[in-house]
């Protein structure tokens, strides 16, 4: 079925009631019209393939995502230049599993992970600074901020596997990584400059990039980098303005490196993100009684980091770090001048180690360390749920290989929080929890190219500012009310899976990789928003309502021989409430088919991704069915020579009108969708260096 192509033969909305193999065969004549443009190479010449992402696991670890015994996928900068994407959500949802959204109004990103999201369930760190900013939505709490032309690398682990990443991700992390100056400079160069400059048709965007390297000496570098991004309203599929979509962005990145020794590393980074836009006070409604605010956002981070690895001593792999995030946002509102501010920092810190023990039959690695950090939330709006939040954590993991065939992974984690916070009288309350979670991994390789594992494992959450001491009234009849008795969420977790990695499957140098797994997850205590009514008033508070369920099928599959390539993967998902209702922000079921060829020396890159989602039952009262819909985009890169490139890509092809189900609540209303409607994009960029 890879071989299957996508690309439609007219530009007609895909009907979302046709199946997906009706659309795949539909569309395939035109697809091999634009292969024949390919370089008249012979498909099996000896070309290189890009398949084998080296990605941080949840041992710690680099190696090969295929090679790991959890679900990690990664995207590194050559994904992120053909993804053209002006918003990490279009990087993360080419990731089986993961569903991040933007509504039309707010730059930020909102991350899902197998249905868990906000207030902490996905840790999201940029550098290894976590992101915890969140604000009363209907949108979703927990959005974080970064322009993908900042970055080089992006790792996702679903499940509470990747406890070692710090406390609170029983669905997940997602770790991006900034560009810096070993990256931009190449070996014989000690200065390169760069400027990139886009525009989109789609809201009439522009883009502006530059960068700067310099090496200072042969063990020291610095970078300099700004973005400049902005649109006008942008329309949906439809043709109606997507209202308060019109945005201006700007970052600026500052990052040094410096190896005083052989094995000693010192980095340090600041990088900020601005932002002006309108917002709706509902999540880009277009009701006319609705609030819109003028909003300024900006978010912060510094992080400082020691590492050394060791050349002679294969104990000692040791980094430490400090770090500190802070994410403003002020908003004054359209009509009146009303204003009210958000104010969230996180300080943090982490130390860990690794060791690496060989032996003639075995080899073992210890990954053991801390890390701890401490929240502060501020605002001057009541329903936001001001205080602090203190977390601390200490792990230890175990990962033993024996004749490369047999695999076993060992891990125990303690976190103990501690928040504090003020009811409605301005009592302080605080109250502390502590856990202890486990996880067991069993790895085996039988044959050659086919790895099976085993995991179980748990994780722990502990209640956010908002969901203990948010407080205040929404309208006249609905009271928030603080909950200073709740308990902290733990995650367990069953997860199958097989790797396959195949080389010259059909042909002497082709490439198989896949990743396919099961899962099932059980969060416990989970905490949810329940209403209720004394009399005629109405109250809302966060409480632990019970247990959900999550189970589902991931898969991540790619193909390549070097002059094209074929990639599907996707997720099936369920959630079951402790009601037995669909959770609202209920995983999606989602399945992404890509087929791209590579030409002229590979300098060229050009394919087509298609990319369909089911219809979403939901709890939301006021959207409890969302609509599935399936997207076409077209996308070529070509570097014409060592200083000049050009991008270019069309976004939602076929013009289709949709919202993603997790942007907002309005999404059965056609007057509001959220989704871009065709988006063409070109990016020109020029780097000298010397």
């Amino acid at each position: 079925m890879l071989y299957y192509t996508s690309v439609p033969a007219t530009t007609d909305r895909l009907n979302p009631r046709h199946s997906v193999g009706q659309q795949l065969l539909k569309h395939s004549l035109l697809f091999a019209a634009l292969f024949s443009i390919q370089s008249t190479a012979p498909l099996w010449a000896q070309t290189a393939v890009q398949l084998d992402k080296i990605v941080v696991s949840s041992s710690q670890r680099e190696q090969q995502a295929i090679d790991a015994l959890d679900n990690v996928s990664g995207l590194d900068q050559h994904n992120i230049n053909l993804l053209n994407a002006s918003s990490p959500a279009t990087l993360l949802n080419q990731i089986p599993g993961v569903n991040a959204s933007n509504t039309g109004d707010d730059p930020g990103t909102v991350v899902n992970i197998r249905g868990l999201q906000e207030y902490g369930r996905v840790v999201v760190t940029i550098d290894g600074v976590r992101q915890d900013f969140g604000r009363p939505s209907h949108a979703g709490n927990g959005s974080f901020y970064i322009d993908p032309d900042m970055l080089k690398a992006v790792t996702v682990i679903r499940g509470p596997v990747a406890g070692v990443y710090g406390s609170g991700g029983i669905g997940g992390s997602i770790s991006f990584e900034t560009i810096d100056g070993r990256d931009y400079l190449e070996e014989d160069e000690d200065v390169a400059v760069g400027v990139k400059g886009g525009y989109q048709s789609n809201g009439k965007g522009w883009l502006a990039r530059t960068i700067g390297a310099v090496r200072v000496s042969d063990n020291a570098e610095i970078l300099v980098s700004t973005v400049n991004r902005g649109r006008d309203e942008q329309k949906d599929g439809d043709g109606n303005r997507i209202l308060y979509s019109d945005q201006h962005q700007n970052s600026q990145l500052v990052k040094a490196s410096y190896r005083p020794a052989p094995g000693h590393e010192i980095k340090a980074g600041w990088l900020r993100y601005g932002s002006g836009y309108k917002s709706s006070r509902s999540a880009g409604s277009s009701s006319p009684t609705l609030s819109v605010d003028d909003t300024d956002t900006d978010s912060y981070t510094a992080n400082l980091r020691y590492s050394f690895n060791s050349p002679t001593n294969p104990l000692i792999n040791l980094q430490a770090e400090l770090y500190r995030s802070a994410t403003t946002s002020d908003q004054s509102r359209v009509t009146d001048g009303n204003s009210r501010e958000y104010r969230v920092r996180t300080n943090g810190w982490a130390l860990k180690n690794r060791s690496n023990i060989a032996g003639d039959s075995w080899n073992h690695t210890l990954n053991y360390g801390g890390d701890g950090f401490d929240i502060k939330g501020r605002s001057d709006h009541e329903n936001f749920g001001s205080g602090d939040s203190k977390a601390f954590g200490v792990y230890g993991q175990w990962e033993a290989e024996y004749n490369q065939w047999l695999q076993l992974i060992g891990a125990l984690r303690y976190d103990r929080f501690k928040l504090r916070g003020q009811d409605t009288n301005q009592v302080t309350h605080s109250f502390t929890k502590d856990r202890v979670s486990p996880r067991l991994t069993l790895g085996i390789t039988p044959i050659q190219g086919v790895t099976t594992y085993i995991t179980y494992a748990e994780g722990f959450r502990a209640p956010s500012l908002a969901e203990a001491f948010r407080v205040g009234g929404h309208g006249s009849r609905l009271e928030y009310l603080p909950n200073f008795n709740l308990k902290p969420e733990s995650a367990s977790t069953v997860e199958i899976g097989v790797n396959l990695k195949h080389n010259a499957v059909f042909m002497p140098n082709d490439a198989l990789r896949t990743k396919l797994s099961f899962y099932h997850t059980r969060v416990r205590d989970y905490i949810d928003r329940e209403q209720f009514k004394v009399g005629k008033q109405s109250y809302s508070q966060y409480q632990n309502v019970g247990k959900v369920t999550l189970k589902g099928i991931e898969l991540d599959s790619s193909y390549d021989t070097g002059n094209f390539y074929a990639g599907l993967n996707g997720s099936l998902a369920t959630a079951d409430t402790y009601s037995g209702h669909p959770l609202n922000n209920a995983p999606l079921k989602r399945v992404v088919f890509t087929l791209g060829a590579r030409a002229l020396d590979q300098d060229l890159e050009y394919g087509v991704r298609w990319s369909s989602t089911a219809s979403t039952e939901r709890s939301s009262a006021t959207a409890p069915n969302a609509a599935g819909y399936s997207l076409l985009d077209l996308y070529a890169s070509w570097q014409i020579n060592k200083q000049v490139s050009v991008d270019f890509g069309i976004d939602n092809l076929l013009n289709k009108a949709y919202t993603d189900p997790q942007a907002g609540y309005a999404t059965t209303n056609p007057s509001s969708w959220q989704g871009t409607g065709r988006n063409v994009k070109v990016n020109v960029g020029w780097r000298f260096g010397g």
